[in-house]
């Protein structure tokens, strides 16, 4: 199934440049990933399984990654997580994590002090 997906993920993404021979070099270094890597997924040898490359392909090519894998999203992770904190701890959490990223009022962040 994740063969099949890559494959068409990669004919869409080599469609989009029109009049260039798309290659799987350039795919691998547009995804961030090796060429033998992607060589490995369009010919169904391998999976991936390392978090940060399926973050990558989730950037690059759409959450559906995560269910074709049957992997959770990182959002069904932290889904897990909030589910075994107590209800009422909710708010002094969300305060902390506030002041951890401070969030600003237009809902972007600063990365937290080294």
């Amino acid at each position: 199934m994740f063969q099949a997906w890559f494959i068409r993920k990669y004919k869409e993404w080599s469609g989009d440049k029109i009049g260039i021979e798309a290659s799987e070099t350039e795919f691998a270094r547009w995804l961030g990933i090796t060429q033998q890597t992607v060589n490995y997924y369009l010919n169904g040898v391998f999976v991936p399984k390392r978090k940060d490359i399926l973050k990558r392909l989730a950037d690059k090519l759409g959450d559906e990654v995560y269910e074709i894998l049957d992997q959770p999203t990182d959002k069904e992770k932290i889904m897990l997580i909030l589910d075994q904190i107590p209800p009422q701890e909710y708010p002094r959490l969300i305060e902390e994590l506030k002041r951890h990223y401070r969030v600003s009022p237009l809902n972007k962040t600063d990365p937290p002090d080294e």
